[in-house]
């Protein structure tokens, strides 16, 4: 199983879709069955991130936040842990999730000043991570994406080419099934059909139907064969903000410990400050 997640950030594959249109002899469940097919060919048993986030107000005014990710996949799902290295007031802080294809995942965070983990519920996962515009369920969702879930309902394709940053890219709408899966009523997404990523989504607000964010990733590079986003964007329409994560250094199949992806863990702190893995 792939496992790239980013507050990270990584991301990845399981079940099927049902189209509900047909444009020639493709349908939404074909390029996604592709999709899946390319994220497993070339899936890195474990994945090292380190990024910066920045994070924009309305009036322009920005917050800079530094994190390392670490993420490893397994036959039952996938973990990966984030830790804020800066600025003094977040350092230390830790979170890490576990993710199953057929349950609903486990999450955790870790404060230093209390030195306390705090198991995270569903109602804070669609809250807002460190003040930014990215929530953990965007990223579980945009996980659900890249790996076919039948949680996220069925799709459709809206149009055979459309460029996103220049690359062209088919779109393709999703409407959930259930309501207690998202607070987002519908998602439409762009995928590269070149090197098989996905290059934009738009997530549309359950109750209004408007537009409420909109996340692009770009500035991609070959890693072990592997495109690589060096750039995540998330525009919150509703809000007027938007977060920016870059990640400055990549590492796949570092023979990650289980040990890193534990409670545990997150007390001791990022092991590239306590000098190693």
């Amino acid at each position: 199983m792939s496992i790239r997640r980013s507050l990270a950030l990584a991301i990845l594959l399981c079940v099927a879709m049902v189209p509900l249109r047909v444009l020639g002899a493709e349908t939404a469940q074909d390029i996604l069955d592709k999709l899946k097919a390319a994220a497993d060919a070339r899936a890195p048993k474990d994945i090292f991130q380190r990024g910066t986030m920045t994070i924009y107000s309305p009036s322009g005014y920005k917050r800079e936040r530094e994190l390392i990710t670490y993420a490893k996949g397994y036959p039952s799902g996938s973990k990966d842990i984030t830790f804020f290295l800066a600025p003094a007031d977040l350092r230390g802080v830790a979170v890490l999730n576990w993710t199953y294809p057929d349950r609903d995942d486990d999450q955790w965070t870790y404060f230093p000043e209390t030195e306390r983990v705090r198991r995270v519920n569903a109602n804070v996962q669609k809250q807002d991570v460190g003040d930014s515009d990215f929530s953990y369920e965007d990223t579980k969702l945009f996980n659900d994406v890249v790996s076919h879930s039948h949680k996220l309902g069925v799709g459709k394709i809206l149009k055979r080419h459309d460029l996103v940053n220049g690359v062209p890219c088919t779109v393709i709408e999703f409407t959930p099934r259930a309501k207690d899966v998202t607070q987002y009523g519908r998602l439409i997404l762009w995928v590269d059909r070149q090197d098989w990523t996905v290059r934009k989504i738009e997530f549309y607000d359950r109750g209004t139907g408007r537009l409420h964010k909109t996340l692009t990733v770009s500035d991609f590079i070959t890693i072990n064969k592997d495109p690589t986003p060096q750039k995540l964007e998330m525009v919150n329409a509703k809000a007027g903000t938007r977060t920016v994560l870059r990640f400055v250094e990549t590492r796949y199949n570092q023979g990650l410990s289980d040990e890193l992806f534990t409670q545990r863990s997150m007390r001791r702190g990022a092991p590239v400050m306590r000098g190693g893995f």
